[in-house]
């Protein structure tokens, strides 16, 4: 035990490290797709955030395609070379509503909130984390149109009133690309569209702040921000 203790344990932790660094590198490599969907699937387990993990894919170019209920699954899943966000990721929606969408979007495409809520069973405050995070989008609303249909569905009382088509127009003003980025971090911890700080890179600018791609263009010992 103290011979094990004092080099077999380092011996065989480092060899089996060394096999998943390889193996994890391979697949980053050559399949990054299915290793990416992997480690999104299998969060909360690994060491990095869904967000960082998602940034990094970009950076490295892979596609991503945002969380929608006529795309996504409750996993993420493999879709024409990127990943496509799983239901998983909507913030307050369960397993059961998320695979009832999926069961449900194989038969037939959903074509309006009335049709989603009635075949999934979801409650308005499940419809409205949806559109709040642009996955009822295939229905060709905004995350405004989209809220205010979500609120005239859930509004309705009786059977009369179920089956009429939801309002096409919506009073409410059209959230901006940053709202949509803010909306996406609340909503899902993490967004496929720009990074957060892409919106703050004009105030950063000006403070004469140094993007970290820029650094290894600086003299060595030279002062940054």
């Amino acid at each position: 035990i103290l011979g094990f203790g004092e080099y077999g344990f380092p011996e065989s932790h480092s060899a089996s490290f060394a096999l998943i660094v390889y193996a994890s590198a391979y697949l980053k490599r050559h399949h990054p797709a299915a290793f990416y969907a992997g480690l999104l699937n299998a969060w909360p387990m690994g060491f990095y955030h869904p967000a960082t993990l998602v940034k990094d894919a970009q950076r490295h170019g892979l596609e991503f395609f945002p969380v929608d209920i006529n795309h996504s699954d409750w996993r993420c899943t493999w879709e024409r070379g990127g990943v496509r966000i799983g239901l998983r990721y909507v913030h307050g929606l369960r397993e059961a509503r998320g695979c009832a969408i999926e069961t449900e979007r194989r038969q037939r495409r959903f074509t309006d909130v009335a049709d989603l809520q009635q075949r999934c069973g979801l409650t308005t405050e499940q419809l409205e984390r949806l559109a709040h995070v642009g996955a009822l989008a295939s229905l060709g609303l905004s995350r405004r149109q989209a809220l205010w249909q979500v609120a005239e569905v859930g509004g309705r009382r009786g059977p009369l009133l179920a089956d009429l088509p939801p309002e096409t127009g919506s009073p409410l003003e059209e959230m901006s690309a940053f709202e949509e980025t803010v909306a996406d971090y609340s909503g899902l911890h993490l967004t496929t569209g720009p990074h957060l700080v892409t919106w703050l890179r004009p105030q950063l600018d000006a403070l004469g702040a140094v993007p970290m791609a820029r650094l290894s263009e600086l003299p060595d010992g030279a002062e940054v921000t």
